[in-house]
């Protein structure tokens, strides 16, 4: 069907300016189809069918490989616009979320700040208090030391000073009498 719509349009094409020729000649009527134009129609539609039926399968191939890389070309367009508004959405998303982000980070840095501080001031708390502790304990042993130091010390003058008044003054039964008080004091000292 197509190829007979063609061939009349061909025919009617060529014919047109020899119609429009005769109209130019003065009112002669001159035949609608002449014997050369006839000849020049028929080796057009001769060429135009060989032209046909060699570059028919060309051309098709041409214009599905054309069709088929159009296709490509579309379906990689949509696929890349795609991937495009996915990454552009993503990035939106990331801008609306990066106040609360970095309000979010900046509460956990002061948090772990305190928390920081917290620990180290009770480290600090508990040296303080071991070195308290240690200063009271060597104080106690440093007073105990010298209460030590000051009992033998009164000891040995009293022992002293006994030895002198006894070895001028008092018989041996006096002596001995003393000597028993000064233990018993002695060990009530201890």
């Amino acid at each position: 069907m197509k190829r007979v719509l063609f061939s009349a349009l061909t025919a009617l094409a060529v014919s047109a300016p020899a119609a429009a020729l005769a109209a130019t000649q003065g009112g002669e009527h001159a035949p609608l189809f002449s014997t050369g134009l006839l000849y020049h129609a028929i080796n057009f539609a001769i060429l135009a069918g060989i032209l046909i039926f060699l570059l028919r399968k060309p051309v098709r191939d041409f214009t599905a490989g054309r069709r088929d890389d159009v296709r490509k070309a579309v379906e990689e367009a949509q696929a890349a616009r795609t991937r495009a508004e996915a990454a552009l959405a993503e990035y939106r998303a990331k801008m609306a979320n990066v106040d609360a982000e970095l309000a979010q980070l900046k509460a956990e840095i002061l948090a772990a700040g305190e928390r920081e501080k917290n620990q180290l001031l009770d480290a600090a708390k508990q040296q303080a208090d071991k070195l308290i502790a240690d200063a009271k304990l060597v104080g106690e042993q440093e007073v105990r030391r010298a209460r030590e130091t000051l009992r033998a010390d009164m000891v040995a003058m009293a022992a002293e000073l006994a030895a002198q008044q006894v070895a001028g003054a008092l018989s041996a039964e006096d002596k001995s009498k003393q000597f028993g008080e000064f233990v018993s004091k002695l060990e009530r000292l201890s």
